[in-house]
């Protein structure tokens, strides 16, 4: 794999960065985060008591919702030191830091590393370390050194602490942790609930209520992007999206009605969203080398939401499914879940239906070749669970028979073996066992046998315009059974998510004010040792992504810098990847899918002939292609890095063929289920068997042709969206816990874009700080700032102009100050040095001051040795004294007289003392007693105490559980109110057409009274022209004599003849104005029937005030049937006036009777319309009756509940004064056990206090003794010497006397 970009700046840059800057004043500020410790290896040494768990430290902090880190002065290596630390590169670690020793000309440097070894390198070899600040970032995007060791460094020590979610700018970087952590339960959902990304830590909560929250307040589509190699946790973390939604947004259609059963309202839509998951697991999901449960498909899943934020509905698309896996696993692998949990856990019966009895796991081809179980995983509880999801999600027993009876053939095909019929013919035939299985497969799919070994051994193709049969070796005849195979189970799973979609879908319910969120789950960025037409689609479909994350990262920069109101120009980095996709993806020029597609459907086309076209069409001509040497394929340049591509086996896997022999004998099976799988395979102009070429029937679509266009189906819906991104990691291999594995997770972070992502945030101001906190921490560099207030902005271009910072590595804008990369780092270094420079002034002052009073200390000590010294020798002196120590003896000897009166009195003082020690020892019993009783009185007090405060927490638990159900009763309320006050507004609504019908039906009736006042009149005028034409036959009759008179008199008969004409043109124009007043009234009629029939829907759901609406329902239906008499009575009358008045007629005036016959049949449509609007209105009157007793138990309901709500809060007063009661005798134990508790208090203090008094008297009576028993001595001794020195006095100073 070929290495990205690099991150580092410039070796200018990092030159000035090196140096050391000048100290200029003190910050008041703490560094908030520990330091990079010295490589990556993980970290022993300063974990707490608490980190035994996997729950984070914050979670077990108060301190949660704080942003800011407290810097650990133990960890913390990157402070005060003054060296200058540095990132460089390791095979094993990625990077080891080090500090810069010594500076060498040419710019290159002296890195020396904790071990004590040294090295020499370039200065652009090596990428500074960020400042102890921004150790554990929660945003790497905020890192003022964005560099690969930065960024490697702050996910390590984060995933140290089990803090498996970082934010990089957009991104969610999400690494697995191999082990379970407590971070997703209910209240983890209620601590991020609502909360917005700078109120809470990183997790994949946060990021799905950030999206949920939008979309309710902005009404905006959302998405989630969620990408990762395999095994990084992109279903797990998908699942926890699904959690979180279902969880915080409650579905409109889960409302509990009164007369729903308590199972179907289980069975709501987010539990079946829910429950989906595990069905697409059994179908989509297998065991790897990397991941034990890894999705072998891309999935995007739109959860339709309602303005209000109640799930409405749910939707699954589906990309790139691996069939590969059907029909091929490798070792330490399995195919697809469903066959495993099937074999395992089907009963008899479901065995024996699907022919699977005494079979096992290695009795299949297709399964033999991997491992057949998953170590901690039990397919016959997965089984059970993919049952019960199949249940909740509302499929039936035949369909769930229907689904396993597909999968099972498809283990039977594997079996399928087939070998050469002879040494001299390359036609293939199939074993006796081969043909067993087949038969088995057959019976399962609903086709027979025979035919089905005929289109398989024998096919037929078409050559010019005649069939001929088509030999088929071995294998051929093994590669069409694996094509049958991988179709039918694409076939099934696709089968499976529409049958998924059409019960999650309520598009009949939702209106189209809906919005959804969409959770796309899909393959990250791919490089493997081969890389085929797989790895193509997966990463042509990431590098669309990119490109949408680039185009949207830089529109949102942009917006923030027009809302700052800074200078910028607007770079769109998404074209940068738009010439490896146009090289993809473009029909004109010719690019990569567009030229398989045609090499596909050319008949001599091969890999090799392909390959050599794209190198004659590409190489050369871009950049981005370039021709693999020596194995056929070719090189593409995408964003993360160059990948290799080998072209075997690319327009077999494009056309994805099947043998139409087979595919239109499965289209015409049996079972009606396979016969849908392949429905777009039958033909039905052919004869049943006969082969035919799906190309002409238009149904032949290559895999490029059908990912181009789901891909742009999915980039639309995305566009369509606000996007949200999250980046999952794979740590390690050995899925271990704790363990990170540097270089693979660098791999992973340049495939998943983050990398490219901090590249491009370098471009623009990555660091930015509001004006409040870029002051408090830099104001100290600048001297003699204004004292007093000053606006936020003009502080900090202040600060700014001080600090000489150059115009192009910032912006002030109108609420912070934006830095281009490393510029902080800059003033976090100047900070630390004026730190440094203080922190050493300070150190010197603390040492000289304990060092004045260390010398104090000896000066004091060193005059009390002298002091002590000229004491001891006086002392000395008198001690050799001879008169000294003669009146040292004689001393005690001067107050003998007084000794008796002493003794006698200490000898009372002692019997004294001890009558007051029985005394005590009395009251001290007595004492003792009533302790014992108080302790007795207090434990007793405390039970009941205990017993008390148990009835008041179930008094208070049976009280909330009082105040729900009054308040779920009250929002019903409110909800039926509503309704009420709803359909009230849509009857006066019908009321008024209704009114405005019957005004236009009085306009109509007197049109028809005019109608038939104009024909009375005509006919009178028509009796006059039958007189005078009667006349002129007699004046005729007359005349025949007079010829001359005989012109004049047919002129006069032809003038009478055209103005009857004009008489009966004039009653026609009349009859059409009555037709067309019948048709106007007509419609009418069903006017007003459709608004019955509307107010009877409506009618359906009221539960208040139903009497009102029946006396206004009432009162319509007799003012309807009234005016229908009414209007029914006028038509008969005028029916039978027109008869009377035909009946008289002439037989000359043909034409008139036939128009009036012609009105008549008119007038009993009328009538027959009418008499069914009559019947139809009594049907009416009856459902009204119904309803209004529908009503009548809705009201008893409602009387119910309200009855039911006043019983509850009596009870609820009742229990407010039994707490009260409970909580007054409370108070009062609590009172007198204080009492007592001060009793027990003073009483011991009187035990201690007699306690000490009888030891004081023991100790001065054992004084007296002593004291007495030396007075004695000394009596006694003296008396000896008095006796000595009697004589001596006898004899001197005897006679004297």
């Amino acid at each position: 794999m070929s290495q990205a970009m690099p991150l580092s700046p410039s070796a200018q840059q990092k030159q000035t960065r090196f140096a050391t800057p000048n100290a200029v004043s003190f910050s008041r500020n703490q560094s908030q985060s520990q330091s990079p410790a010295s490589n990556f290896s993980p970290i022993p040494s300063h974990r707490t008591a608490s980190s035994s768990t996997f729950a984070p430290q914050f979670v077990k902090s108060e301190e949660f919702r704080r942003s800011e880190d407290r810097v650990s002065a133990i960890e913390g290596e990157n402070d005060f030191s003054g060296k200058r630390y540095v990132w460089v590169k390791d095979p094993e670690k990625a990077f080891v830091r080090g500090w810069i020793v010594a500076e060498l000309p040419q710019q290159r440097v002296v890195v020396q590393f904790d071990s004590g070894s040294q090295i020499e390198l370039d200065l652009e070899d090596v990428d500074m370390v960020n400042p102890a600040k921004f150790d554990k970032a929660d945003d790497m995007a905020e890192l003022t050194h964005l560099n690969e060791a930065s960024v490697i460094h702050n996910l390590q020590t984060r995933y140290q602490s089990d803090l498996i979610y970082t934010y990089s700018g957009l991104f969610l970087v999400a690494i697995n942790p191999y082990c379970p952590l407590p971070i997703y339960g209910n209240d983890y959902v209620r601590m991020y609930k609502g909360q917005t990304r700078e109120d809470s830590r990183p997790h994949i909560f946060a990021v799905a209520d950030a999206a949920f929250r939008r979309l309710v307040e902005e009404g905006e589509n959302q998405s989630i992007l969620v990408t990762g190699e395999s095994g990084a946790g992109k279903t797990e973390n998908t699942k926890k999206v699904i959690q979180y939604l279902a969880a915080v947004a409650t579905s409109d259609l889960d409302t509990p009605l009164a007369n729903r059963s308590p199972a179907k309202q289980l069975s709501n839509l987010s539990q079946q969203i829910l429950r989906a998951n595990p069905i697409l697991e059994s179908f989509g999901n297998a065991q790897t080398v990397r991941n034990n449960n890894s999705s072998r498909f891309g999935k995007f899943i739109r959860i339709q939401f309602t303005r209000s934020g109640q799930i409405a509905g749910a939707f699954i698309d589906w990309y790139l499914l691996e069939k590969s896996r059907v029909v091929k696993v490798s070792q330490h692998e399995r195919s697809y879940h469903v066959f495993y949990q099937m074999l395992a856990g089907a009963d008899k019966r479901l065995r024996d239906s699907l022919l699977l009895s005494g079979l096992d796991i290695e009795d299949f081809a297709y399964l033999r070749g991997g491992n057949d179980t998953i170590g901690g995983v039990s397919d016959r509880d997965e089984w059970n669970h993919l049952i019960e999801a199949f249940h909740v999600m509302g499929f039936t027993e035949q369909e769930q028979n229907a689904i396993f009876r597909t999968i099972a053939a498809v283990l039977h095909i594997g079996n399928v073996a087939a070998k050469q019929e002879s040494r001299a013919t390359d036609q293939a035939m199939l074993t006796a066992e081969a043909k067993a299985s087949l038969d088995r497969a057959c019976r399962l799919l609903g086709v027979q046998t025979e035919p089905f070994i005929k289109g398989l051994l024998h096919p037929k193709v078409k050559a010019g315009r005649e069939w001929v049969e088509k030999v088929q070796t071995a294998e051929q005849v093994r590669f069409a059974l694996d094509a049958l195979a991988k179709g039918i189970y694409e076939r099934e799973f696709g089968d499976l998510v529409s049958r998924i979609n059409k019960r999650l879908d309520r598009g009949g319910l939702t209106s189209d004010d809906n919005h959804f969120i969409g959770v796309l789950d899909i393959a990250g960025f791919e490089i493997f040792e081969n890389n085929s037409f797989e790895q193509l689609c997966i990463n042509y479909t990431n590098e669309k992504l990119q490109q949408f994350f680039n185009h949207y990262m830089f529109v949102l920069e942009q917006e923030e810098y027009a809302r700052e109101q800074i200078e910028w120009q607007f770079i769109d980095f998404g074209k940068d990847l738009q010439p490896t996709i146009d090289l993809i993806e473009l029909p004109n020029p010719i690019g990569i899918f567009s030229c398989l597609d045609e090499d596909s459907v050319m008949p001599k086309a091969t890999d090799k002939s392909f390959t050599d076209k794209l190198h004659s069409l590409w190489e050369k001509k871009t950049p981005k292609y370039s021709a693999a040497r020596p194995r056929q394929g070719f090189i593409l340049t995408h964003y993360a890095a160059e990948v290799e591509y080998s072209t075997e086996g690319w327009l077999e896997k494009n056309k994805d063929p099947l043998n139409d022999n087979l595919t239109r004998l499965l289209a015409a099976s049996k079972d009606d289920h396979v016969s849908n799988l392949f429905s777009d395979c039958v033909d039905e102009s052919d004869e049943l068997y006969s082969p035919r070429s799906r190309v002409k029937k238009g149904l032949f679509r290559t895999v490029a042709q059908r990912h181009k266009e789901q891909l742009t189906s999915l980039m639309r819906q995305l566009h369509s969206t606000q996007p949200h991104f999250v980046r999952c990691i794979l740590p390690n291999h050995k899925k271990k816990a704790k363990q990170f594995n540097a270089p693979l997770v660098l791999d992973q972070l340049r495939c998943n874009g983050v990398l490219e992502g901090i590249r491009i945030a370098r471009t623009g101001f990555p660091n930015r700080l509001n004006f409040a906190e870029f002051r408090s921490r830099y104001e100290v560099l600048c001297q003699n700032m204004p004292i007093g207030y000053l606006g936020g902005q003009e502080a900090a271009k202040m600060i700014l102009e001080r600090l000489k910072l150059d115009r192009s590595v910032f912006r002030v804008g109108i609420t912070k100050v934006f830095f281009r990369a490393g510029v902080l780092a800059d003033l976090e270094e100047q900070r630390d040095a004026l730190i440094r420079e203080i922190m050493a002034r300070f150190q010197s002052v603390a040492r000289g001051f304990m060092q004045r009073r260390i010398a104090y200390k000896q000066l004091y000590r060193t005059e009390a040795t002298r002091v002590i010294q000229r004491n001891l020798n006086v002392y000395l002196d008198l001690q050799s004294n001879p008169w000294w120590r003669l009146f040292v003896r004689l001393r005690p000897l001067l107050g003998a007289t007084r000794t008796a009166s002493e003794v006698k009195k200490r000898d009372e003082r002692i019997d004294q003392l001890h009558e007051k020690m029985k005394q005590d020892q009395l009251e001290r019993q007595r004492v003792e007693e009533e302790r014992r009783r108080a302790e007795l009185n207090v434990h007793q007090i405390q039970q009941t105490l205990e017993a008390e405060r148990a009835l008041a927490l179930d008094k208070e638990e049976i009280f909330k559980r009082l105040q729900l159900r009054e308040n779920e009763l009250s929002e019903k309320l409110a909800e039926a109110i509503v309704e009420q006050e709803e359909l009230e507004d849509q009857l006066d609504a019908a009321v008024d057409s209704k009114r405005q019908g019957e005004e236009e039906l009085v306009t109509r009736r007197e049109q028809v009274i005019q109608a038939g006042q104009i024909i009375t009149r005509l006919e009178a005028e028509k009796k006059d022209l039958q007189k005078q034409v009667e006349d002129l036959n007699d004046d005729l009759v007359h005349a025949e004599r007079d010829t001359s008179k005989v012109d004049g008199l047919d002129q006069e008969v032809r003038s009478l003849r055209s103005q009857l004409g004009v008489k009966d043109r004039k009653i026609h124009e009349l009859e059409s104005n009555h037709s067309q007043a019948d048709r106007e009234k007509d419609t009418k009629l069903s006017t007003l029937e459709a608004e019955m029939r509307s107010l009877k829907s409506q009618l359906l759901q009221k539960d208040r005030r139903a009497d009102e609406l029946e006396r206004k329902l009432e009162s319509i239906q007799r003012s309807t049937n009234e005016e229908k008499e009414r209007n029914t009575n006028s038509y008969e009358s005028q029916i039978r006036s027109l008869n009377s008045q035909l009946g008289t007629k002439d037989r000359k005036l043909g034409d008139l009777e036939d128009l009036v016959v012609k009105k008549d049949q008119r007038v009993q449509d009328v009538e027959a319309r009418l008499l069914a609007a009559n019947k139809e209105l009594t049907g009416l009157r009856s459902q009204v009756q119904d309803l209004e007793a529908d009503n009548d138990d809705l009201q008893a309901q409602f009387d119910n509940l309200s009855s039911s709500k006043q019983h509850h809060e009596t009870v609820l007063r009742q229990k407010d004064n039994e707490i009260a009661s409970v909580w007054r005798q409370w108070q009062d134990s609590e009172t007198q056990m204080h009492k007592l508790q001060t009793e027990n208090k003073s009483l011991k203090q009187r035990h201690e206090d007699t306690a000490r008094k009888h030891g004081d008297v023991e100790r001065e009576m054992e004084e007296l003794r002593q004291k007495r028993a030396q007075m004695d001595r000394d009596a006694l001794e003296a008396r000896k010497k008095l006796e000595g020195i009697m004589p001596f006095f006898n004899s001197h100073f005897g006679s004297n006397m």
